[in-house]
């Protein structure tokens, strides 16, 4: 029960920031993707199921109250928690190096994923006008973002393998 209210209050802190906080802070080049981080973070400690559910509770939250085409955002968030949780448990997935690059990496093929799903249902999109003005600096700080949400949910997930052990001990 713990954990069902910690993800549904780490969802709604999520969608809280990303579609009123930070729009107020700070310009759209600028912006950090605060669901991808989450995704990352919760991917490398916690699998791909965690942060599949993780990602679909954010997109369809966001596609709803900001009117765009519902489920695009769903399945491009979703997608890329199933790639980032491909190597949950692998031992270069323990690094903090590497959750500031998947982040990086999940922020860019998010922005993929979004636009081809777009294009399928005939929805014209200008990816490569972006690329290097908004995506990449938005991408640099989604890394930048996901390490603080790396390390607490690597902390999390330790203590409660902790609390797994004692249990069965």
């Amino acid at each position: 029960m713990k954990k069902l209210i910690l993800g549904i209050l780490a969802v709604l802190l999520s969608v809280l920031a990303q579609t009123v906080l930070l729009p107020r802070l700070l310009p759209l080049s600028w912006r950090p993707d605060v669901y991808v981080a989450g995704i990352v973070a919760a991917a490398l400690t916690g699998g791909w199921l965690r942060a599949g559910a993780y990602a679909l509770c954010c997109g369809l939250i966001s596609d709803v109250l900001l009117g765009a085409f519902v489920g695009a955002e769903a399945m491009a968030c979703f997608l890329t928690a199933l790639l980032v949780g491909a190597v949950y448990e692998k031992p270069f997935a323990k690094s903090w190096a590497f959750a500031a690059g998947a982040a990086f990496v999940a922020r860019v093929a998010k922005e993929v994923v979004y636009v081809l799903v777009l294009e399928l249902f005939g929805i014209e999109t200008s990816f490569f006008s972006v690329l290097f003005t908004a995506l990449l600096p938005s991408a640099l700080l989604t890394a930048a973002l996901c390490l603080p949400l790396w390390f607490l949910c690597r902390r999390g997930a330790a203590r409660g393998a902790v609390r797994h052990r004692a249990h069965y001990d």
